[in-house]
């Protein structure tokens, strides 16, 4: 699941991801949405922005943590121009990493391979 409020960037990590990964992606531009999209797809990783409208990024990730049927899903926080202490505080709410845009792709991609599950990435390789 791909969240950010820009549509040009989700489509960008939506073909990078897919054209590394055989996983379907979806994208969502507010953070409203994610909760109904997680409960409906059931995705295998996020990729959530902090600044989103309706609700912010942050308070998405402490949703998500606190739901014990979406507590468990990796998620990669990522922002432009985020302070110190608003990555400190993804991490602390249970992000597993924090990116910074503009992205450094295998930055991004070395952090996606942690996280996703073994049966993803082996179908990848094996496609090369």
């Amino acid at each position: 699941l791909i969240v950010d409020d820009d549509l040009d960037l989700v489509e960008l990590l939506r073909l990078f991801v897919e054209g590394r990964y055989p996983v379907p992606t979806i994208g969502v531009t507010d953070g409203g949405s994610v909760l109904r999209s997680v409960h409906r797809e059931q995705p295998a990783l996020i990729l959530l922005d902090v600044n989103l409208p309706v609700q912010s990024g942050l308070d998405v990730l402490a949703e998500l943590k606190a739901n014990w049927s979406t507590r468990t899903i990796p998620v990669i926080m990522m922002s432009a121009g985020a302070d110190a202490r608003s990555k400190r505080k993804a991490l602390s709410l249970g992000a597993v990493a924090f990116v910074d845009k503009p992205f450094d792709f295998p930055e991004l991609e070395t952090l996606i391979d942690a996280q996703l599950p073994l049966s993803s990435r082996c179908a990848s390789i094996g496609a090369s």
